[in-house]
């Protein structure tokens, strides 16, 4: 394996070490970083590699995989940092900074020189590079050398193409589309505000070198009752892990199909239940009447009887 040797330390400088967990951009990562920390000061003698469980970024673009090497040990003589991913195979394939083959000088450490940032860049992003990456430091510690490796629970990085969203040429359907490596677990939702809105299934066809495109169709109406009225729609990328991962927005002047329905359906059903409890009104009054015109009749019959 093809590794970097970093230089060694302790995390015992409380303050010091909560602020490199601080400098931490993404808020889920800083936040386990910390926890881990103050467990740390605590007991005497933990090691730990902290990892985001997620990261996500665009083709051609660049992203940062997040490392954390949290220890309060002394008595540690050497550090080699390792990455590797997971595939679909899951074969374990490291990945060396000094780069070869498909990340060929597209790798490089954090720029940021504290020793206990392990974290590596990634640029020119590729559909292939979506797996998981495991940061892996091997050790030597206290007087007796014994030797150690420590690695985290992985972050899985999720490579897409940019969302496309646009309108066919009919413009009664809204397209929302994006390439991606795998398709497990991830889906295309349209929304106006915070409402949901149902469209056709997801369509997967199969791109180049074991890629995917995955589409979704959005159909609308003209509203030829009344003025149209502007409403902007946003169609979102998601994944069950990482939550959003891409959206876009478009503003179109036309309203959904069964949208105006939904809307008039409460009105007729009111009208409908007014004018059933009118009709049930009319009916006893009816009823009652007509009663009482039989008692009427009744007593006219027995004075004429007497």
């Amino acid at each position: 394996m093809t590794g970097t040797t970093l230089s060694s330390g302790g995390w015992k400088d409380g303050p010091g070490a909560r602020a490199r967990c601080r400098r931490i951009h993404e808020g889920t990562m800083a936040s386990l970083c910390l926890l881990i920390l103050l467990f740390a000061e605590s007991v005497p003698g933990v090691m730990e590699v902290v990892q985001p469980p997620f990261a996500k970024g665009t083709i051609d673009e660049a992203v940062t995989l997040h490392c954390q090497f949290v220890h309060t040990k002394e008595d540690i003589f050497r550090q080699i940092l390792y990455w590797y991913f997971t595939g679909t195979d899951m074969k374990k394939q490291v990945v060396p900074i000094k780069s070869t083959g498909s990340h060929e000088d597209r790798l490089s450490l954090s720029k940021d020189r504290d020793p206990f940032d392990k974290s590596i860049q990634m640029r020119h992003l590729q559909l292939n590079d979506t797996a998981r990456y495991y940061c892996m430091i091997s050790l030597i510690e206290n007087v007796n050398r014994d030797s150690k490796t420590i690695e985290g629970k992985g972050t899985l990085l999720f490579v897409h193409g940019p969302l496309s969203l646009k309108m066919e040429d009919n413009s009664t359907s809204m397209v929302c589309e994006s390439l991606v490596k795998i398709v497990q677990d991830v889906e295309i939702v349209f929304k106006e505000k915070d409402f949901e809105i149902p469209s056709e299934n997801i369509t997967v066809l199969e791109a180049d070198l074991g890629t995917y495109k995955i589409t979704r169709r959005l159909h609308l109406i003209s509203d030829t009752v009344g003025p149209h009225q502007n409403m902007t729609i946003t169609c979102f990328l998601r994944h069950s892990t990482g939550g959003v991962i891409s959206q876009r927005s478009m503003e179109v002047s036309v309203r959904l199909a069964g949208r105006k329905q939904i809307q008039e359906e409460p009105k007729l059903l009111y009208v409908l239940l007014f004018l059933n409890r009118l009709l049930i009104l009319i009916i006893i009054l009816v009823i009652f009447k007509h009663k009482k015109s039989r008692r009427v009749t009744g007593s006219k019959t027995s004075c004429s009887l007497k």
